[in-house]
């Protein structure tokens, strides 16, 4: 159920996608995919056991104005806090992310007798869509850098996914304002 989340959540997804445009495909980004995957299991957690209240609408609103923020970081050509410290950014928007996956699953309900497993086994089906997702970015990263040898080129097309990114972002925040 969790990896389903990740896979069908567009927003998670592009959240993951912003920070690989803002990390690339170095050790780096092994340490902040976990920093995000830590701080989101604190406030799932959270969330879940009551111990955090919050308003869905505004983590909603938070959540879309972290992949803008993300989008922005990685087309800068400059040193930035984000650029500097991903983990640390990463981090921050994940305890964010798990506010937005517990409102998932609190709407989907947990049972009462199996709650702690049921909690653990979604938070792995998460951290298993991410692995997948970055698996399969990195993946395909390899492919085109293979077939295009024009940096150049490259450049561009690294250009192209921030605007996209940061585009959905800026759709989802107007969206999830205004709705």
């Amino acid at each position: 159920m969790g990896a389903e989340h990740i896979l069908m959540g567009y927003d998670h997804l592009l959240f993951v996608f912003g920070l690989i445009l803002l990390v690339g495909f170095r050790k780096k980004l092994i340490i902040t995919a976990t920093a995000f995957t830590l701080a989101h299991s604190l406030t799932l957690a959270a969330s879940m056991v009551d111990a955090v209240a919050v308003n869905q609408r505004f983590v909603e609103l938070l959540i879309a104005l972290s992949i803008c923020l993300v989008a922005v970081e990685g087309l800068r050509n400059r040193a930035t806090l984000a650029s500097m410290a991903p983990s640390v950014v990463a981090f921050l928007f994940g305890l964010i992310h798990g506010l937005g996956f517990a409102g998932a699953l609190k709407d989907i309900g947990l049972p009462a007798d199996t709650f702690v497993v049921s909690l653990l086994a979604f938070n792995f089906g998460v951290e298993l869509g991410q692995i997948a997702v970055l698996v399969f970015a990195w993946c395909l990263d390899l492919v085109v850098a293979y077939l295009v040898k024009s940096q150049r080129i490259l450049a561009r097309a690294r250009t192209v996914m921030g605007y996209l990114i940061g585009g959905f972002g800026t759709f989802w925040f107007v969206e999830r304002l205004i709705h």
